[in-house]
């Protein structure tokens, strides 16, 4: 699904960055575009074949076969931005190195929080098997998202703000984060500490903190006002 958003912004925007001086422009993002959606929705189609018997030759079967298929759809994806670049040459090789932007402070952050808080809620523990005085020890634990959002909301008043692909991959792991900060909180209150438990509020500070890098770099002395 990834892939196929990648491709579909590469054909609208005709611009797909690889990395800061790398990348492709015009007609060739757009081609690029088109193979990152042919490798999204026809790859295990197509290659079926190979793939089920590379799968057996490493001793897998079934569903395990993704794990042979997905590091063969990075190699085929890998190849072809390289041999598109080369055929289309590099549109970013002398571009200067971008500016940061300025912060704007995150007010959406704070409306996303008591979403998250809202809906984790009423789906772990309402409609969930939860009861009694454990039901309402789940009532303040989802706050801890909300209070992730402020926080992230006053750090963003003081820092600039990345480039959009590395700023909207920041986005995505902060969403994910926080709203598995505010599920396990709810699902230690039903099942207690446990090892899935603890895994998963490990991924998700680790998404929140790898979010905030994403987003965010150097400091600014003098911040914009306005909602970002």
């Amino acid at each position: 699904m990834i892939l196929l958003l990648f491709g579909i912004y590469a054909m609208v925007t005709a611009r797909l960055r690889i990395s800061r001086r790398y990348g492709l422009k015009g007609e060739g993002a757009r081609v690029a575009g088109v193979a990152c959606a042919f490798l999204s929705l026809t790859f295990f189609t197509v290659f079926e074949g190979p793939i089920t018997s590379l799968a057996h030759a490493f001793g897998l079967a079934g569903d395990d076969a993704a794990l042979v298929a997905f590091p063969l759809q990075i190699v085929a994806l890998v190849l072809i931005l390289v041999g598109l670049v080369r055929a289309y040459g590099n549109a970013y090789e002398n571009e200067p190195a971008p500016v940061p932007m300025k912060s704007v402070p995150a007010k959406r952050a704070l409306w996303w929080g008591g979403l998250v808080a809202l809906t984790s809620y009423w789906l772990e523990a309402v409609k969930g098997d939860i009861s009694g005085y454990r039901l309402a020890l789940a009532i303040p634990v989802p706050l801890v998202a909300p209070a992730i959002c402020f926080w992230w909301y006053s750090r963003s008043k003081s820092r600039q703000r990345r480039t959009f692909i590395p700023r909207l991959l920041g986005y995505l792991l902060f969403g994910l984060g926080t709203e598995g900060v505010a599920l396990v909180g709810v699902r230690l209150c039903a099942t207690g500490v446990d090892s899935m438990n603890v895994k998963l509020a490990c991924a998700s500070l680790a998404m929140i903190a790898g979010s905030y890098f994403l987003v965010f770099a150097g400091s600014v002395p003098n911040t914009q006002q306005g909602a970002a």
